[in-house]
């Protein structure tokens, strides 16, 4: 993620080391390890900036999947504090990004290890660093586990659909933020099978999108969009018709008139 100055790499698999550098000049690279002092800050997956401080999505660690978010403070790279998520409640565990939305910071759910998939998000004050609660988006639909990333625009919070306990899917769910509650899903894969499997996406204007990974077959390129006001029309831009190898994505953003995928893996390999 980006804030003021500066671009931050968020550590991944069992490390806790955090880098930035400086965007105009692309150099002046800084290290943060926050594992220095609690071998048990490691393994993240996404991060955000807001307001004087960078968080981090707690994922899985060197020992286990762990709830543990991190923040420090952006003006001196320092000042790591941490909020277990967890000793709230025990399974806010194993989260695959995060957005701040108002006063709130959430957290994404994906993995709850040998139990499978999860629905489960977490949310907590931003300046208090505190005041844990909990949706669990998979109460009335099991089906609702497992998502990559997420957004918030306007009322809305939005999950991007991954991989449930059974197969990929394509169940995009939003939620109100004043309330915390009111899940609604709209499956973009209703009507095309193709649709599943997506990791990472964002809003622009009228509309949300989905960045296309694997969808239980192949990797694919199909890029969806939706209607954010009504939470239905579902488009579809198949990057691949054009270029074949452009397919398997992990993340992407908007920028001005256009919007960017980051390369991750085609039919063949790493790309």
């Amino acid at each position: 993620f980006a804030s003021g100055d500066y671009g931050y790499l968020v550590p991944y698999s069992s490390g806790g080391i955090v880098v930035r550098f400086d965007l105009a000049t692309f150099t002046l690279v800084e290290v943060l390890n926050v594992a220095t002092n609690n071998a048990d800050l490691k393994g993240f997956n996404g991060g955000f900036a807001e307001g004087d401080y960078g968080y981090l999505v707690p994922y899985y660690n060197s020992a286990s999947l762990h709830g543990n978010v991190v923040r420090f403070d952006l003006a001196t790279f320092t000042l790591v504090e941490v909020l277990n998520v967890a000793a709230t409640y025990p399974t806010l565990t194993g989260f695959r990004g995060g957005f701040a939305a108002g006063e709130y910071g959430y957290l994404v759910p994906y993995s709850a290890g040998e139990y499978g998939y999860h629905g489960k998000v977490a949310r907590f004050n931003l300046g208090t660093f505190a005041d844990v609660s909990m949706l669990d988006v998979a109460d009335n639909n099991a089906n609702l586990a497992g998502f990559y990333g997420g957004f918030a625009e306007g009322d809305y919070g939005y999950l991007v659909p991954n991989y449930n306990n059974g197969d990929n899917h394509g169940n995009v769910v939003r939620f109100d933020l004043a309330t915390f509650t009111h899940v609604e899903v709209l499956n973009v894969a209703a009507n095309n099978a193709d649709l599943k499997g997506f990791s990472g996406g964002f809003a622009v204007g009228d509309y949300g999108y989905l960045v296309p990974v694997f969808n239980g077959t192949a990797y694919h390129g199909n890029v969806v969009r939706f209607d954010l006001a009504t939470f239905t029309q579902v488009e579809v831009l198949n990057v691949a018709a054009t270029y074949p190898t452009l397919t398997g994505f992990y993340g992407g953003f908007a920028a001005g008139e256009y919007g960017y995928l980051v390369p991750y893996h085609n039919s063949a390999s790493l790309h």
